[in-house]
Formats: C-alpha cells, sequence, structure tokens
C-alpha cells in the first residue's frame, strides 16, 4: 500500500475513531452535498436523480470558504464557462471565441498552466492558514480541556451492542500511552485502540465504607480521645444481631377482634387516596391496618370534596371485615358536611 501510494503520490491521513470531527475537511464537504441533495429530494421528488449531474457541476463551480478558490479552479487552473458565464456573455452582446489553448505552443501553454497551479496553491494555502485558525478558535470557544495519564481507568462513550442508536458509557478500561495532546492508546478487550479525548472521561471508584465492629472491654486512656458511647456501642455484637427478634413491638393491637368501636380516619390527596383503621384505648390511637392507591386519570379530574368523600368510600370497602355491622367513627367529617350542605340555597336581600 505504501508503493501505491508513493506511485500515486498522495499521502494517507489517519483519523481518530468515532470521531467525526477530525475529518474537517470531508465533513465540511459533505454539509453542501446533503443540502442540495434534500433540496432536490423536496423539489424533484420523482426526477432528482437527472439532476445530480449539473448538481455536481454547480458545487465545483462555486468558491470554497478555506482555498478561496473552486475546486476547477485548483484543478485545471482556469475558471470553468458554466451556464451563468455563458449566459452572462450573450447578454452582453460578446462574441465567443474558441479556446485559446489552440493558438499557443503545446511547451508554452504546459508551463504557463504550471506557473498558475503553483500561485493557486501558495494563496490556497494562505487562505487555508486563515480559515484554520478561525475555525479553531469557535471550536475552543467552549472546550473542555482531558488529560488522562497511563495507567488511569476511563469510560467510554460508544454505539450500545443491543441498540446501535444508541451510545452509552462502558468500561472502565486502561490508558495505555498518550499519542498527543486528545489521543489516547486505550486497552480494549479486542486489542489496544486508539480514540479521542472527546468520548473519554474519568472513571473514580466508589470509595469503600468501612463499618467498624462494636466493642465489648476496651481501655482508654485520660490522654486518648474518647469515643462517644451509648446506648448501642456499649452493646455486644450478639446483642445487636438479636434486636430485631426480641425488641419491644409497636403500640398497637395485638389481635384482630377490636375490643371497643373503631376509628377510620380518610384522607385524599392529588395522586392518591389513604385510610388508617384505628382504636382508641383510654384516649391513646392504636394502630391496626393502613390501605392507599393511586387515583386514576377521571378520578383526578374530581374537585377536593369529591376526592375526600371517595377515600371514605375506599376506606369502608376496604376495611369492611373489620368493620362488619359495628358502629365506628369518621374523624374528617368536612368532605360530609360540605355534601349534604345546602349548596343552591336562594340568595337573600
Amino acid at each position: 500500500m505504501a508503493e501505491l501510494h508513493k506511485l500515486l503520490r498522495v499521502k494517507p491521513r489517519f483519523t481518530t475513531l468515532y470521531h467525526s470531527a477530525g475529518n474537517g475537511r470531508v465533513e465540511k464537504l459533505h454539509g453542501p452535498f446533503k443540502a442540495v441533495l434534500r433540496k432536490l429530494c423536496h423539489e424533484k421528488p420523482r426526477e432528482w436523480h437527472r439532476y445530480l449531474v449539473p448538481a455536481l457541476f454547480a458545487l465545483r463551480e462555486l468558491p470554497s470558504d478555506r482555498t478561496g478558490f473552486s475546486a476547477f479552479d485548483l484543478l485545471y487552473g482556469r475558471s470553468v464557462r458554466g451556464p451563468l458565464t455563458v449566459l452572462k456573455d450573450l447578454w452582453e452582446d460578446q462574441q465567443l471565441k474558441a479556446d485559446d489553448r489552440t493558438s499557443l505552443q503545446y511547451v508554452k501553454y504546459v508551463i504557463e498552466k504550471r506557473n498558475k497551479l503553483q500561485e493557486f496553491a501558495q494563496l490556497t494555502a494562505q487562505q487555508a492558514d486563515v480559515i484554520t485558525t478561525r475555525y479553531k478558535t469557535y471550536f475552543d470557544m467552549r472546550s473542555e480541556d482531558r488529560q488522562f495519564k497511563p495507567g488511569d481507568e476511563v469510560l467510554f462513550l460508544l454505539p450500545d451492542d443491543t441498540k446501535k442508536s444508541l451510545v452509552s458509557w462502558t468500561g472502565p478500561y486502561k490508558i495505555l500511552e498518550r499519542l498527543n495532546k486528545v489521543d489516547y492508546l486505550v486497552d480494549n478487550p479486542k486489542g489496544p485502540k486508539l480514540y479521542h479525548a472527546n468520548i473519554l472521561k474519568q472513571y473514580s471508584r466508589r470509595a469503600r465504607v468501612k463499618f467498624a465492629h462494636v466493642l465489648d472491654e476496651v481501655s482508654v486512656s485520660e490522654d486518648e480521645e474518647t469515643l462517644p458511647r451509648g446506648l448501642v456501642e456499649m452493646m455486644d455484637e450478639d446483642d445487636l444481631v438479636s434486636c430485631p427478634t426480641t425488641s419491644p413491638s409497636p403500640d398497637s393491637v395485638s389481635s384482630t377482634e377490636l375490643k371497643v368501636d373503631p376509628s377510620l380516619e380518610c384522607d385524599a390527596s392529588n395522586f392518591g387516596l389513604g385510610a388508617v383503621l384505628l382504636q382508641y384505648i383510654d384516649g391513646t390511637p392504636h394502630p391496626v391496618a393502613f390501605a392507599s392507591r393511586k387515583l386514576l386519570d377521571r378520578e383526578g379530574r374530581y374537585v377536593t370534596t369529591e376526592k375526600e368523600a371517595l377515600a371514605i368510600i375506599f376506606g369502608v370497602k376496604k376495611f369492611d371485615f373489620y368493620l362488619g355491622e359495628k358502629n365506628f367513627y369518621w374523624r374528617r367529617t368536612a368532605s360530609l358536611s360540605y355534601i349534604s350542605s345546602p349548596r343552591d340555597a336562594p340568595m337573600t336581600e
């Protein structure tokens, strides 16, 4: 392949994987092509393929922002006589002459073209340096300087294995070598690969939390800083393990048989309903059961009083096993009193 490049007098340019910005010239050239194709497909949906040759001719005739010359000028050393040029000559009533190349000697013509191409090359290089500096300034305006060292662990932002249209962070992998300011050689599972810094991110491992064991007998001198000692610190490790099974239970009813008339408390919000069944013994509430559910879409459009009434209906149906035919109390009766009130009473003077 190197001999072929030497024979054709071309120099290969390698870019970073998954980094289209490395092919700036190619990507910049693809922009007008895509815009022209989009325009042709929109205006000529059935005959767009017939206009490809004129469209390419027009693109070759346009001067480039980077070089200041058109592709035809850089290739042939002269301006192309396109349809607009011919139309301009007809408007100005000028006689179209034949190409002056036929009247010149072959050697003289080649020398003139070579000198003109060299002049174009120098002007193109100067214009390209100016445009490159301008593009780099715009690109680096909000850029972030990411630097990694060999041995650092990083994550990759690559296409997902299951869905190619999505990207996800994978890793971590180690940095093997830093080739330049933005390219890094990373130890990939399939082999070392070159990646750009814009798809790499520093990987930080979570700190391991060290839990202290409960100490039974510790002798601490007066000079040393003492640890805060409470009930939990003074207990043995075996005692802490048995705490969930030996600790006293909450102050609740121990049997499903209600000794006194129960009390039902219900409430509603914009998202759900809630009901609590209580039993008051000596003025102290003892919880029996709790139930809740989310509101349906149609129920979410109810007014506040209707939601609270719905919560009461939900609580009565949910705790019907406990309530049965017994008398019970409602602690929140604002919604019922509002519903039973005469809202349509006539106005009095």
